[in-house]
């Protein structure tokens, strides 16, 4: 949803800690060397890397461990027997 006109665009402080970017993309670009044969970017590629501040370190994004919606209705329902 784009906002209404740019004076909603912005940063917005949610307390001390926290804050939240309202923005547009409007463009994105990749290098062809992290793009799967479809043209998607192929994650185990890029390895993207996230910042964990309980440990305040930083780690690389790992394996596929499950697909959407169908990994979590098998647990569910592991859960409900």
């Amino acid at each position: 949803m784009k906002p209404a006109n740019t004076a909603d665009y912005g940063v917005c402080l949610i307390s001390d800690t926290i804050c939240c970017v309202v923005g547009e993309i409007v463009n994105m670009s990749a290098d062809e060397s992290i793009l799967d044969e479809q043209g998607n970017i192929d994650l185990a590629k890029l390895q993207p890397v996230i910042f964990d501040s309980a440990k305040n370190e930083y780690r690389v994004v790992g394996e596929k461990v499950g697909t959407a919606w169908g990994s979590g209705k098998a647990i569910q329902e592991r859960e409900v027997k």
